[in-house]
């Protein structure tokens, strides 16, 4: 939903461990992180800047608009501000990058003993393939709405940082990078 490598990160962790373990849910939902806080499940947040996430997610999802995109951003990120100490919060760059070091942060906080994600290119580009693979099958997506990198995705947000930026954003955009702060200021990444 958010366009925060979600996907990948819940591919990368299964396909790390020795063992099925079961998520929750994958979707970025304010309900699931809330109730794993109160019930001390391991819960991890990814944290991407709320511009990338809105470039990312219009240009993902056509029906949906800038403001719509940021408004999800803040009805999620806004109601877990208060439970922040009780999960692992990582950085999107970190998941796309280090999964394994966040698995440990993980580790570390809960007292679990998760398998570590080995962060290697074949194993991140086989993560990427089976979340593509996923995506087609439940909603036949076209290629250029896959969850990785796309030529012609950039192409389009570049096009629309304007507006992003524009001064009929101002209020919700501001909003959205003032959470993404309070909650970026609360990570070690």
């Amino acid at each position: 939903m958010m366009r925060s490598a979600t996907s990948f990160a819940v591919v990368a962790f299964a396909q790390a461990q020795d063992r099925p373990v079961k998520v929750a849910h994958h979707l970025h939902s304010a309900a699931q992180v809330i109730t794993a806080s109160r019930l001390h499940i391991p819960t991890l947040v990814i944290l991407r800047n709320p511009e990338d996430v809105a470039l990312s997610r219009v240009t993902s999802h056509p029906p949906i608009t800038l403001r719509q995109a940021l408004r999800e951003y803040l009805e999620f990120y806004f109601h877990i501000i208060p439970f922040r100490k009780s999960f692992v919060l990582g950085s999107f760059d970190s998941v796309v990058s280090d999964l394994g070091r966040i698995i440990a942060r993980i580790n570390e906080k809960f007292g679990t003993r998760f398998v570590e994600f080995c962060h290697t290119e074949e194993n991140s580009n086989r993560c990427l393939d089976l979340v593509a693979q996923f995506e087609r099958a439940q909603r036949r997506a076209p290629e250029n709405t896959l969850a990785r990198p796309n030529a012609e995705r950039s192409r389009l947000k570049d096009c629309l940082r304007a507006k992003y930026r524009s001064p009929e954003l101002a209020d919700i955009r501001t909003q959205a990078e003032n959470v993404y702060e309070v909650l970026r200021s609360s990570t070690r990444d």
